[in-house]
This record gives C-alpha cells, structure tokens and sequence, in this order.
C-alpha cells in the first residue's frame, strides 16, 4: 500500500477545512510515514547525503529567520559560538541569540569548534514542499519583511531584488517549480563552503499567480 501523499494530504485538509493546528499534525504524520517507507531505499540515502530534510515539528521550533542566519555564520572561521558575538551581527538580542545557539545544539543541527567556534553538521536542511504549515508561512513572512527592510537600510550595491511577470499554464508551473529547485541547489552547492569572511545572504523566491484565473471569472470559486 503506496503511503498517503503530501499534495493528497493537502486536497483533504482543503475539502475538510481543517483548522491550521490541526493541519500542520496531519502533514507531520504524513511526513513521519514517507520518512519510513523511504528509510531503506537507495535513493533516500543519497538524498540525506546532500540535504537534511527538517521534520516539521522541528520546524515549528525553529522558525525563526536568525536560526538559518546562524547557520549562515557557522560557515566562516571566524565564526564564534558566543550570544554576544551572534547578537552584534544579525540584530537580534542577547536572549534570541543565546537561545537559538542552544536549540541548533540541542538539535544536532551545530557542533562547538574548539573552545570558541561552531560549524554547520550535515550540509543544507531542507522542508517537506508543496504543504501548508503556520511555521513555514511564519518563516516566510519573516523574509518578505527583511526583503522589505533592505529597501531601505541596505545600499544598492549591496542588495539586488528584482521580479518578473509571465504567463504561465498549469504544465508549466510545475516545470519552472523544478527549475527553480534546481537553480537553488547549483547555488548551495557552489557557494555554501567555508569562507575566512563575509557576509550572510538569504534568496527569497516567490512565485505565485496574480490573477484569479478562468475558475474565478466564471463563478467557480467562492
């Protein structure tokens, strides 16, 4: 018996109108029975060699922007495992900070350096894709709102944001879905290694329609 499906999920939360708490136990029960039945194939184990997939009751803990960030800064030598040091770079408090590098500890997500240093363990995290989670929409927020920010305080030589607008069919979608997938990971794998210094980066893509579509027009959707 093939297991249950997280776009299949998603199609009976919607028709069931489930509450957000509740979906987000849904897809973590999804998640936790695809864990299993991969667990033992081949192609799960090359997966978890490059990414380390985040279950998403570990998500919900670990939400916040400055969690990645941390892990951004875990790839420079002179990185220090210290909430000061942590603190004075994102802009976060003392507190934020102390508690985040206990939790990325804690998780196994970081490991100490010597007497003052840290480093990222596993290479890049990754979520499950294509569910609605209140944590993964929290994170997302959260960098929509930096991006907004760096208009603003960030020189333009330092920051580029740009969009585009095109037509797109339902086919399609799922392709330039893939697309972009791909272009993440040429990245990660290109640039995510250690660094003496510089400076931590977050790509934000977004890509939604912004037109209600023929459904809409005709009355179909309420």
């Amino acid at each position: 018996k093939s297991p249950l499906s997280f776009k299949t999920a998603a199609k009976i939360a919607n028709r069931l109108a489930i509450p957000p708490e509740e979906r987000d136990k849904l897809f973590q029960a999804v998640s936790e029975q695809n864990k299993s039945a991969k667990s033992g194939s081949k192609q799960s184990r090359t997966i978890k060699k490059k990414y380390r997939q985040l279950q998403l009751n570990h998500f919900q803990i670990l939400s916040e922007w400055y969690y990645y960030a941390i892990l951004g800064l875990s790839y420079f030598t002179d990185a220090k495992f210290d909430a000061n040091w942590v603190s004075k770079r994102l802009g976060i408090t003392r507190l934020q900070a102390d508690r985040a590098l206990d939790k990325l500890l804690n998780f196994g997500l970081i490991k100490r350096r010597n007497k003052t240093g840290f480093y990222q363990v596993d290479g890049s995290l990754t979520t499950t894709r294509d569910i609605s989670s209140s944590a993964i929409r929290k994170y997302h927020r959260a960098n929509l709102l930096k991006a907004e920010e760096s208009l603003e305080q960030i020189a333009i030589d330092e920051r580029y944001l740009s969009s585009i607008t095109i037509p797109v069919n339902e086919n399609e979608y799922e392709e330039v879905k893939r697309e972009i997938i791909k272009f993440r990971r040429r990245l990660i794998a290109k640039y995510s290694k250690p660094k003496k210094v510089g400076r931590v980066y977050t790509l934000a893509l977004q890509f939604f329609p912004i037109d209600f579509g023929e459904a809409r027009e005709k009355g179909k959707i309420t």
